[in-house]
């Protein structure tokens, strides 16, 4: 278990997959995403689940009071094998269940506790997330945690120090990373709140 400021972090397991995937259709910003729960289990399989590979990627449930309030992974492969740096990692998704749980700081004390955690563990030392431009909370979630935002004639100096010649040669990577619809968010670890 991590401990925040506000919140407790605990690995999610399996079991909870569906529990996860009914709170991730409480946000506004994941309501029509996916069809049904095997196509969220496509996309958060068994790695994020029961701490498999705790060093590469993992599941966790926020807790506040000893009820669960949201969910957050964090992966270094994103995607494919080979595609992120050493030393970096990705806090990609985040949220809280239900409105009653924004805005309070509870997002970006989750992200501070597992940024502390895997940089302390496993010498990770810069984190970085894309987000939706329209999500301004995320946005500001992320900034209260430290991330900067990148600005966009920067991001292509960003990506090759985030992401491995590999990765950047994929039609996926500029699908997925390189939209105009999203923010690069960036914490050098050092910066942390």
């Amino acid at each position: 278990m991590l401990q925040g400021k506000y919140v407790t972090l605990r690995p999610a397991r399996a079991d909870e997959r569906e529990f996860i995937y009914e709170m991730a259709l409480s946000t506004i910003f994941y309501e029509d995403v996916w069809d049904n729960l095997a196509d969220f289990s496509d996309e958060y399989t068994d790695r994020y689940y029961d701490m498999r590979e705790p060093a590469v990627c993992g599941g966790m449930l926020i807790y506040l009071n000893e009820a669960p309030i949201g969910f957050t992974i964090y992966d270094q492969n994103s995607y494919e094998d080979g595609w992120i740096n050493p030393g970096v990692m990705t806090i990609s998704d985040i949220w809280m269940d239900g409105e009653q749980h924004c805005g309070k700081g509870y997002g970006s004390d989750a992200t501070t506790a597992l940024m502390k955690h895997l940089h302390e563990q496993y010498a990770i030392h810069t984190f970085f997330t894309h987000i939706e431009k329209t999500n301004r909370r995320s946005i500001r979630a992320c900034e209260k945690a430290g991330y900067m935002q990148i600005n966009d004639c920067d991001k292509p100096r960003i990506h090759e120090r985030l992401f491995t010649p590999k990765a950047m040669r994929s039609p996926l990577f500029e699908d997925t990373y390189l939209t105009d619809d999203q923010v690069l968010m960036l914490n050098e670890y050092s910066n942390a709140g």
